[in-house]
């Protein structure tokens, strides 16, 4: 969001399972789950790739963040 975090919501008790600050305002957002894992990657205002692992042990979330790497202003590559 702008206040430049990221929210991972539990729908089914309204809680907050994770919560990240951000380098920049948050930009884009994709999500996939398989069995006990989730994955979530966010890209900031500012280029930052940041990579949510969520475990699901019995019950809870255990999360863990790191910032992927950030994109140059200027691509060093051509466009065709």
């Amino acid at each position: 969001s702008s206040d430049r975090t990221l929210k991972v919501w539990n729908l089914q008790t309204g809680q907050v399972i994770a919560s990240i600050g951000l380098d920049g305002a948050l930009q884009c957002v994709a999500v996939t789950r398989q069995d006990d894992h989730m994955l979530v990657v966010a890209g900031d205002a500012g280029g930052a790739l940041y990579c949510l692992e969520l475990v699901e042990p019995v019950g809870q979330f255990s999360v863990g963040s790191r910032a992927l790497g950030r994109f140059a202003d200027e691509p060093a590559y051509e466009v065709k």
